[in-house]
């Protein structure tokens, strides 16, 4: 963001909002990281470009060629009818582009590009601390990124086999593209798996973290045991040590 944005954004915000400084957003607006990470969902602090503040309240799911998921905020009371009655509501909107998207019932039914809405690149995401997609230096504890992946029988039903735990959403989007690439064939099977298309922030100890940071996406069963045991890799083996060693049983000489 640049310095004339930021000081149009920061120049009416608001003191405080919900508790939150107005030093504190600031601080979160200007984050590069927590605004490229940042995936919107119903409950999120948003900032306009004037600094109106906002929070995202309802989340309608629209395939990509009617504009894709789209997103509500604010509102208030309002005219339709062309009278001096307020005698109806109104409430914003954003999605990816910025354009609203509906079939021409009128025409040849085709999908017509209208009047611009908001991208949701027109805000700044507003995490509260609990939220931060990443913790204070100084504590001895850090987050990932969790994918729910799914074990689903004819039968038995659906059920949850693991986690895999990304380092950022970014690259757990891309895991769940990847795993249910396969997911393919015109029939359901008896028995499949697939990655669930939900990512939630989960806290690691500094182990794990460390270890998620060296390795990348690493399922939540392995990441758990190479703590509890003192796992190390053997690089050589490309594969986790079962004892305390901190050799792999190929190289292992006690």
């Amino acid at each position: 963001m640049n310095k004339e944005a930021l000081e149009r954004m920061t120049m009416f915000m608001e003191d405080e909002f919900k508790g939150l400084s107005k030093e504190y957003m600031v601080d979160k607006i200007t984050n590069e990281i927590i605004q490229r990470e940042w995936q919107p969902k119903v409950g999120d602090i948003i900032v306009g470009e004037t600094g109106n503040i906002f929070v995202i309240s309802a989340h309608t799911k629209l395939d990509p060629t009617l504009g894709g998921d789209r997103y509500f905020y604010g509102g208030g009371m309002c005219n339709r009818d062309g009278g001096n009655i307020m005698d109806s509501t109104y409430c914003y909107q954003m999605n990816a582009d910025g354009l609203e998207y509906y079939y021409d019932l009128d025409g040849e039914g085709d999908i017509i590009k209208t009047r611009k809405s908001s991208k949701i690149s027109d805000y700044k995401y507003v995490p509260y601390p609990h939220e931060l997609p990443t913790i204070n230096e100084d504590s001895d504890s850090r987050v990932g990124h969790r994918v729910p992946v799914i074990e689903s029988e004819m039968g038995w039903g659906a059920k949850t086999d693991d986690y895999m735990i990304c380092r950022s959403r970014s690259e757990a989007k891309d895991f769940i593209t990847e795993f249910n690439a396969d997911n393919n064939l015109d029939v359901v099977p008896d028995w499949y798996m697939y990655a669930e298309d939900k990512i939630e922030v989960c806290e690691l100890t500094l182990g794990q973290y460390k270890i998620l940071q060296e390795r990348g996406n690493t399922w939540w069963g392995k990441l758990k045991r190479f703590e509890e045991f003192k796992l190390v890799f053997c690089e050589e083996c490309i594969q986790m040590t079962n004892h305390y060693h901190g050799e792999c049983q190929k190289h292992n000489t006690d």
